[in-house]
């Protein structure tokens, strides 16, 4: 946001209050994709369905692919996306390490 102090424009930082994550519902998604096009990425978000298998006396055959329905697609500016991209690979780093404690911590417990 702008703001003008004496006829030159001012940036001044707020803050962003979320709202509407709990009203949202949550969906699980096994698949995703990113793509990208000139200014922007796009994340899409599927639910794959295992096709079933079938006995030979029901007819089976191998199956050509594995539909998988698009259940969210964000569309994101770079800045965002990079952004994202960091944010997601140190809340990773964390969750590694929290997992190395926790599997080092059952593995004493049992020694």
């Amino acid at each position: 946001m702008a703001e003008e102090k004496q006829g030159k424009l001012v940036a001044i930082e707020l803050p962003i209050k979320f709202y509407g994550a709990e009203d949202v519902v949550a969906i699980f998604a096994d698949v995703a994709a990113v793509t990208h096009a000139t200014g922007i990425f796009v994340i899409s978000f599927y639910q794959a369905h295992a096709p079933m298998f079938l006995s030979e006396e029901q007819g089976a055959h191998e199956p050509k692919e594995v539909p998988a329905r698009c259940v969210s697609r964000v569309v994101l500016t770079p800045k965002l996306f990079k952004g994202l991209l960091a944010a997601m690979q140190g809340n990773l780093e964390k969750y590694n390490r929290l997992a190395e404690l926790k599997q080092k911590e059952a593995k004493e417990e049992y020694e």
